[in-house]
């Protein structure tokens, strides 16, 4: 099996002699793999994900990361970054440009792509998201999920390989946020091979991944299938995290005597329950 992620005693510290954020965490995640990792306020999550996509350079020296078999070194990082693309929380952060064009062009200019062939990959990426109409607009103008759209689309010009979701979605509303899942989930069918790390905190994303890994005071606490991790109750709610409300529904209906199975998919529920 091909691997793009592979930690091994992971540890780091932002001070020398301040706690660790992250204390021997060791995972790996495969190639075309969609990953959620989860946790609570502070857990470390997203000083993992700025690790992995090499924002943060200096980690304890006993630890391996290798992406995509090559190690974090000096040697590999410059193409290793050629095959990450990051979202940010707030996609503000990453806006750069005058215009959405501008913006998509501006990834485009710092990996010197022929300027002939810009114009065509741009309207190719605004269009995979839906904002090939947009391109001409600044984007102070658009709604929260049109910028992360936007966002999303200046990372997909560039053809990533490992697409890392650091809290994409926790600024959106209900229909912002189901429509960059559902965005991320296309961007899968159309490229397989994609492999996708979503840190967040909101258990009903978590549910949609092929694998949940939990941190909890910078150590890993939980790895496994949805139905596996969120079985772990008590754990969880020690650790200040919630199961998804489906599964939670479940268990409540099992207790009032419904015989129905521990599930976290709505629609296995409801076949359940019309059996």
């Amino acid at each position: 099996m091909k691997y793009a992620v592979e930690a091994e005693h992971l540890s780091f510290s932002y001070s020398k002699d301040g706690p660790r954020t992250l204390d021997d965490v060791s995972f790996k995640i495969a190639e075309g793999e969609y990953v959620a990792l989860i946790g609570h306020n502070g857990s470390g999550k997203s000083t993992l994900a700025r690790i992995i996509a090499g924002l943060i350079s200096e980690f304890d020296p006993n630890a391996s990361l290798k992406v995509f078999g090559m190690e974090y070194d000096k040697e590999h990082s410059q193409e290793i970054h050629g095959k990450i693309g990051l979202v940010f929380q707030n996609p503000d952060n990453q806006f750069v440009g005058a215009t959405v064009r501008d913006d998509i062009a501006f990834g485009l200019e710092n990996r010197a792509i022929d300027p002939s062939l810009m114009d065509a990959i741009i309207l190719e990426s605004a269009s995979s998201v839906g904002m090939e109409e947009y391109l001409d607009q600044a984007p102070e103008n658009l709604s929260g999920g049109q910028k992360q759209r936007v966002a999303l689309a200046g990372v997909l010009a560039l053809h990533p390989s490992l697409l890392i979701l650091d809290e994409a979605t926790s600024m959106l509303d209900p229909k912002g946020k189901r429509e960059i899942l559902s965005l991320v989930h296309k961007m899968r069918e159309d490229n397989p091979s994609l492999t996708v790390l979503s840190i967040t905190h909101d258990v009903e994303e978590a549910v949609e991944s092929d694998r949940v890994l939990v941190l909890a005071g910078g150590k890993l606490i939980l790895e496994g299938k949805g139905e596996e991790v969120f079985s772990h109750r008590e754990l969880l709610e020690k650790n200040h995290l919630e199961s998804p409300f489906v599964h939670e529904l479940s268990l409540a209906l099992r207790k009032e005597g419904v015989e129905v199975e521990p599930t976290l998919s709505e629609e296995r529920l409801l076949e359940e329950l019309c059996r």
